[in-house]
């Protein structure tokens, strides 16, 4: 690992250190802001009003129990994985995708507290355009991740071939960046249309991506020479 890489990591993981401080600060002021027996949102639908309450363990703990798992995950994988020379490789994709995640976790239990402390915050109308960036974040850095196990489109055909890895991160990212726009845009009309668009384009860019990935490696000369040849 370059000194570069090694620095810009240091900062990613005190960056995540600090969301998480402030998350669990904010859940322990809470804490004692609210009633022993005080209702906290857990879940919305997809108008972005709240369907669902919790007490304060699940409302209060579990989204910043979730982050901390999510940042011991990313951080593991550069050890485990098999291709782990190649994860040092995506570093601008690794990046991005942590701190894209980790902000974007702090922001929904940001939210949520806010709500159940009385605030009349509408989910759906705030986290759409944070979750049309960060579909717009990722699709501009998902062609800079390098083939590996546990990061990626993980299909049986971009893991056989790195042509079509490549060519495959690369078309998901526009599908996404696509994805992100759609959502802002169905964001005008209401949450509840950017929750069914998000659905829709994240489902469609699975399906093309799986189809697209197929296609590649089928016409990859280094996994099919003798048909290539025929």
């Amino acid at each position: 690992m370059t000194q570069e890489k090694t620095v810009n990591l240091t900062i990613v993981w005190r960056i995540c250190a600090l969301v998480l401080v402030i998350m669990f600060g904010m859940s322990l002021w809470a804490w004692f802001q609210l009633p022993a027996d005080a209702a906290v949102p857990v879940h919305w639908n997809a108008a972005g009003t709240v369907d669902r309450y919790g007490g304060k363990i699940e409302g209060l703990l579990l989204l910043p129990l979730v982050t901390t798992g999510v940042v011991g995950l990313f951080s593991l994988i550069r050890y485990i994985d098999p291709l782990r020379a190649n994860i040092q490789k995506s570093g601008q994709a690794y990046r991005a995708t942590i701190l894209g995640v980790v902000l974007f976790m702090a922001l929904l239990h940001t939210i949520a507290i806010l709500s159940a402390l009385g605030y009349p915050l509408n989910m759906g109308s705030i986290i759409a355009p944070a979750l049309a960036l960060l579909f717009i974040v990722l699709g501009n850095y998902m062609g800079k991740i390098r083939r590996n196990y546990m990061f990626g489109v993980r299909t049986p055909w971009t893991l056989a071939s790195d042509l079509a890895w490549n060519k495959t991160h690369r078309f998901t990212g526009r599908l996404f960046v696509i994805a992100g726009l759609l959502i802002l845009l169905a964001g005008f009309w209401g949450p509840a249309w950017a929750f069914y668009t998000m659905m829709a384009t994240v489902l469609g860019s699975v399906v093309l991506a799986m189809l697209y990935s197929y296609f590649v490696w089928k016409h990859d000369p280094t996994v099919h020479p003798i048909e290539d040849a025929k």
